[in-house]
């Protein structure tokens, strides 16, 4: 059954079952090893490495706890696509007919077979995948005393399940309160009835008194009746039955508020959806591998986050006075020494904690359904250090020694500290290659090496039809000859080109209004289109501008190229300015924010807009557009002796002489700083660069992609260097040939186009 309803759902779903990333396997009807969830993934022919999750034995509340995971491993891996699949049978839990137990018989009318598929991610693509249904928060409440309220187990005779008699009673008494709860987080009013319900059918009584309780209108449970009525309380699938009758009825009547599924746990477990959670990690969940390159290292740090644990445990029954609000049920939080989030607070007593964005959808139908979710959070997956309990969220205050528990939190800070510092963005360089949803690249270096060579030999191609402008980096403004050269000598072939005279270090946004500006301006006084070379940020601003101005843009550009940009952000950036490491101590942002603001008169933010974070956010919300020819350039820097001894030509100096004023030029040593910098990369996180940005966060997803073997750093496309090989080409060549491309790839798109229309 799993296998039929997984199928389905792929099939409907659209995409080739190997994009299939994750696999969630839900089934109370089965324990066994290997699981289910191996036995299913070999059937489907996914890919050997896919990775599983096996929920076994959690009853009716399985289907959407496998939604909560399944949103959690979305959220946390950019571009996955997890299929959550479950599975129920009767059988292990039928009993003959037995007049000792006549509620035997109930149990067999009542629970039925089946199973349901959803296909659950991020970002869906656009004409490939339909999202329909949006999670987007939770709420989970545990009512104390009522563990044996739902009971099951494994016996001799099979499984056993027992629903007590109390059952509809005790949510009677709770669910108002509770629907209240999630609702006010939800910023919505207590009118029920302008919500659609999708509700776990246990059984007949309990759809009656929830009812009745929240005087629901005729008719807004009948989602949760047709699923009873025409396949029984089928356990976890049940939801999801629901669910697909939810997506006819929100298919006939669009433009309601949105819907909440609830269901039901062992231990009357109430729990619902309306925005996105982030549920906490306990102390016990302290210690990930995260020093893997260097295992003496690992080792260290796993000797030293073991000991930390156990003198806390040592510690942790002196010195609490417990706050009076909570005095049954209390916390230490352990206090860090610079100012973190502490995890959950009252304000958040018994709720999946929200997650830092408020925006997550999830799509999901049962057996022929899809599922997926909106532009995820991307977290850095370092766990906070706290010593919370993972089932209790009160306060309490370290009253005596103090400077024991102090320490200790201050020693697991440190060791946090550490790790977050010697990790850094290791998990996060070339992202957008692992992230699905992101178009391919094509490699488009032959051709751009075969330009050059025309280009050394004459031949030169660059149309006088449109305009070139050319989109300095960070900290240009203190370099008056970045892109000089590259301007004079498309002026000198009868080419109109400009430097935009922006203030690189102010942020992306900002430049990026400045661009459109500057595109308008030039078509309206050229009546020529506009093709853009952006150099470093430069490309960040310029791309930002085509994204968020596309329509009004669309007519008055013809391409763009972008030239050693961290597309994808910047390790160096973000190693800098990342919180939670060791340089907090010292303040490294506070030094960069004295030397960007106050130094160089530019905006913090211009440095954030090149981390990682930032980065992620920003293309989650704005891509480039599909038809705009699009040219990614990216190199590797040398670290030669020769190179180390590189000067870069960057400004000219007026020096009073007898007679005229002498030009002296004004040099510094880019190259050996641009080589100490790639050399740094490589051998920190093994990756090739042009000593401010990887290989690979330099390739934008849907470009033409070249990759010259040339060694080059980051400075020389923009400022000659005073021992220029004659026998290369030189940055304004590179250039030429660069938009040259751009040309082509222009050209051939608009055939595409036209083909595509007729």
């Amino acid at each position: 059954m799993a296998k039929e309803a997984s199928l389905a759902c792929i099939k409907e779903w659209g995409r080739p079952a190997e994009d299939i990333t994750h696999i969630v396997y839900v089934s109370s009807s089965e324990i066994r090893l290997p699981g289910g969830d191996l036995y299913l993934a070999s059937q489907l022919g996914l890919k050997s490495d896919v990775s599983r999750v096996m929920l076994y034995f959690l009853g009716c509340y399985g289907g959407v706890t496998g939604l909560r995971v399944a949103k959690d491993i979305a959220e946390n891996n950019p571009g996955s696509r997890v299929l959550l699949t479950t599975s129920e049978t009767t059988i292990l839990g039928f009993r003959p007919p037995n007049k000792a137990r006549p509620y035997d018989l109930v149990g067999a009318a009542l629970f039925g077979d089946g199973a349901a598929a959803v296909i659950i991610g991020a970002n869906p693509v656009i004409n490939k995948e339909s999202p329909f249904f949006e999670l987007n928060y939770a709420v989970q409440q545990f009512l104390p005393g009522t563990q044996n309220v739902i009971d099951g187990r494994l016996s001799e005779e099979g499984i056993n399940f027992k629903l007590g008699r109390d059952l509809p009673q005790k949510i009677e008494d709770n669910i108002e309160e509770f629907c209240k709860k999630l609702m006010s987080k939800a910023g919505l009013t207590d009118e029920f009835n302008d919500l659609f319900w999708a509700v776990h059918p246990g059984g007949p009584a309990i759809l009656n008194r929830l009812e009745s309780t929240l005087k629901l209108n005729t008719g807004k449970l009948e989602c949760s009746r047709r699923a009873l009525m025409d396949y029984g309380n089928v356990s976890s699938n049940t939801i999801f039955y629901v669910m697909e009758y939810m997506r006819e009825e929100l298919r006939e009547r669009e433009g309601k508020n949105g819907d909440l599924p609830w269901r039901l746990g062992p231990a009357l477990l109430l729990k619902a959806y309306f925005f996105a959670q982030n549920d906490d990690l306990g102390n016990d969940m302290f210690i990930p591998q995260l020093f893997t390159g260097v295992p003496v290292l690992s080792e260290a740090a796993s000797y030293l986050a073991q000991t930390t644990s156990l003198l806390t445990r040592c510690f942790s029954d002196y010195s609490l006075e417990y706050s009076s609000r909570d005095s049954g049920n209390s916390i230490t939080h352990a206090q860090e020494l610079v100012t973190y989030s502490s995890g959950k607070t009252e304000e958040y007593l018994d709720d999946d904690f929200p997650s830092s964005s408020q925006s997550h959808s999830t799509f999901s139908e049962p057996s022929t359904s899809t599922s997926a979710t909106a532009p995820p959070p991307i977290r850095d997956g370092i766990t906070r250090t706290s010593l919370e309990s993972p089932s209790q969220h009160t306060s309490a205050i370290v009253s005596s020694n103090h400077s024991g528990q102090n320490g200790i939190s201050i020693f697991q800070g440190l060791i946090e500290r550490a790790r977050r510092t010697v990790r850094g963005s290791a998990d996060d360089i070339g992202w957008m290659q692992r992230a699905l949803w992101m178009p391919a690249v094509e490699d488009g270096t032959e051709r751009f090496m075969e330009i050059l060579d025309n280009i050394r030999h004459g031949l030169h191609k660059l149309s006088n039809s449109v305009v070139y402008l050319l989109v300095p980096g960070l900290f240009s403004n203190h370099g008056p000859l970045y892109f000089v050269n590259t301007k004079v000598r498309f002026s000198k072939m009868g080419l109109a080109c400009h430097i935009a005279k922006i203030h690189s270090e102010a942020s992306v946004e900002k430049n990026a209004r400045e661009i459109k500006e500057y595109i308008e301006e030039i078509y309206w006084g050229s009546n020529k289109r506009v093709m853009l070379l952006g150099h470093s940020k430069g490309g960040i601003d310029a791309a930002a501008a085509l994204s968020l101005y596309w329509s009004d843009l669309k007519d008055k550009v013809a391409g763009l190229a972008l030239a050693q940009s961290p597309y994808g952000g910047s390790p160096i950036a973000s190693d800098i300015l990342r919180e939670g490491q060791l340089g907090d101590y010292v303040n490294v942002r506070k030094l960069m924010e004295i030397i960007i603001c106050k130094v160089i008169k530019g905006d913090l933010q211009a440095l954030e807009d090149l981390t990682y974070e930032r980065r992620k956010k920003f293309l989650m919300k704005h891509h480039l557009p599909r038809e705009l020819p699009v040219v990614s350039f990216h190199t590797e820097a040398g670290t030669s002796p020769a190179v180390l001894a590189t000067l870069s030509h960057v400004a000219h100096a007026e020096l009073p002489l007898v007679g005229e004023p002498a030009k002296v030029p004004v040099v510094i040593p880019l190259g050996a700083a641009m080589a100490a910098c790639a050399q740094l990369l490589q051998i920190r996180y093994g990756e090739k660069s042009d000593g401010l940005v990887t290989c690979r966060d330099a390739e934008v997803p849907g470009s033409i992609v070249v990759r010259p073997k040339r060694k080059l750093d980051h400075a020389w496309m923009v400022y000659s260097s005073l021992n220029d090989d004659p026998s290369e080409a030189d940055a304004s060549q590179v250039c030429e040939a660069l938009l040259t491309l751009l040309l082509e790839v222009g050209q051939k798109k608009k055939h595409e186009l036209a083909m595509k229309d007729e």
